[in-house]
């Protein structure tokens, strides 16, 4: 779970040093809620929630906080909108259609027949995918043995 969340991070901050995850699963099916913290070789501290645990037929959520010295940004998608339009024709000069109108899913499944069926490389490599996946079996390796898991420095 959450390999998106440690993607976006690793773009934003750069490589992880040190993860640290806990699991609750639940009995019912065996869904599981999760919890990790993340510190970045910069010195920067994540945590990531992820779950399965929601109700059948919750909204797919997602939020962002990030905190600094010189202030405080932060985004819900349950409470933002990039692009609005009301009335008029679905298409207007100048109002590009919200990336949030397809399932981010889709979008990426997308692209990836196209890259495959011209030929052309993905916007994201095999080696950053790879480094995400690194983060997530940490934190699986991490809320097994309840003990925070050193990333292995890996050179370019």
């Amino acid at each position: 779970m959450a390999i998106h969340d440690f993607d976006f991070l690793r773009w934003c901050f750069g490589p992880v040093k040190r993860v640290f995850s806990r699991t609750l699963s639940t009995k019912r099916e065996g869904m599981e809620h999760t919890l990790t913290l993340l510190r970045f070789e910069s010195g920067v501290m994540a945590h990531v929630e992820a779950s399965w645990a929601y109700p059948k037929g919750s909204p797919f959520q997602t939020s962002l906080e990030i905190a600094g010295s010189d202030g405080l940004v932060l985004f819900d998608k349950g409470k933002s909108a990039s692009i609005v339009q009301y009335g008029g024709p679905r298409k207007q000069t100048g109002v590009p259609d919200s990336p949030l109108m397809m399932s981010p899913y889709a979008l990426e499944l997308e692209h990836f027949i196209h890259c495959v069926k011209e030929k052309k490389q993905p916007l994201t490599s095999g080696e950053e995918a790879l480094a995400s996946l690194r983060i997530g079996l940490a934190a699986y390796r991490s809320a097994l043995t309840k003990l925070p898991v050193e990333m292995e420095v890996i050179s370019q």
